[in-house]
Order: structure tokens, then C-alpha cells, then sequence
């Protein structure tokens, strides 16, 4: 029994292997390869928007879904600034004590998992919240 357990929880169960399989198969990578693009278009159309916003950046992520950005030209308060942002603006974002300790008080998350056409309508909120 110690030795037909063993083969139970040792390796992968042969159902998760068949599905990795799956997982890397050429129409499954076609679909990853075009989210992928469309989450790089995503990232480069915001990150522009918000460094022409006054937004600072030290540099562009290569693999999440989202800017951890600084509001010091705005706000020494990112937390301030997020409740701001959302009561005055309609835009949502996550404080930088959320996610980090680096430079927390004075950074934001914007997260880019939505459409293009979406965060178009946040970036001109945001312009008017700031001019």
C-alpha cells in the first residue's frame, strides 16, 4: 500500500498530464501569442497616456498587467489621491501601499485588463481630474 501511495501523490496525476499537453499544443499557444499582443497594446497605449498625463514610470513591465506609477506630481498621498481619483473621477485604482513598500505614499496601480476603448474613457477622466 506505502508504495501504490506513493505513485498516487508523487508525480502529477495523469489527467493534469494530458492536460499540460493540451495546454502546449500549437492552437493553444496561437491564442496565448495573440493575448499577449493585445496586453502589449493594452500596456504601451496607457503607459504613454499616463507619462503625457505627468504620471512617472521607471520602467515598462514585461510581464504583468498593470503600471505601478507615481503620483508625486500630483499628491504625496497616493492613497488620498485614489479616494480622490474614484469620487471625483469615476476611476478606480489601487494605492501603491497595496502592492509595495518602495515609494507606496507617493504610487498607484493601474491595472490594463481591460479594453483600450475603456481606458480611453479613464484617461480623459483622469485629464480633467488633473488640469
Amino acid at each position: 500500500l506505502d508504495v501504490l501511495s506513493q505513485n498516487m501523490f508523487l508525480a502529477a496525476p495523469t489527467v493534469a498530464q494530458y492536460g499540460a499537453l493540451k495546454a502546449f499544443s500549437p492552437a493553444t499557444t496561437d491564442i496565448l501569442e495573440s493575448r499577449r499582443k493585445i496586453f502589449k497594446q493594452r500596456r504601451d497605449f496607457l503607459y504613454a497616456e499616463l507619462q503625457s498625463l505627468g504620471f512617472t514610470m521607471h520602467d515598462v513591465p514585461q510581464g504583468a498587467f498593470y503600471l505601478y506609477v507615481g503620483c508625486e506630481n500630483f499628491s504625496q498621498d497616493s492613497m488620498a489621491f485614489c479616494n480622490s481619483l474614484l469620487s471625483e473621477a469615476n476611476v478606480a485604482t489601487a494605492p501603491g501601499a497595496d502592492f509595495a513598500i518602495q515609494a507606496a505614499s507617493t504610487h498607484l496601480r493601474f491595472a490594463y485588463t481591460t479594453s483600450i476603448e475603456e481606458m480611453q474613457l479613464g484617461i480623459d477622466q483622469i485629464r480633467r481630474f488633473v488640469s
